[in-house]
């Protein structure tokens, strides 16, 4: 996930944000925490999701939530 939202566009073309959101939703259906949480913003990035006192992924977490409310 944290390298298509890195890469994005230039080395993903236009789907970038699309493969992050597909990873973020196959992470969750998984069982993955911080996905679960972030799940509501797969359908619309202005959703508001819980606030993150912990990260089961506190190192790439947080670039992943970022990826998702940008887009």
């Amino acid at each position: 996930m944290v390298v298509v939202s890195l890469c994005g566009p230039a080395v993903f073309g236009d789907e970038a944000f699309d493969y992050v959101r597909y990873l973020v939703g196959r992470a969750a259906d998984l069982g993955h925490g911080d996905a679960q949480q972030m799940r509501p913003l797969l359908a619309d990035q202005t959703a508001d999701v819980p606030t993150f006192t912990t990260w089961e992924d506190p190192e790439y977490g947080p670039e992943v939530l970022s990826a998702l409310q940008t887009g």
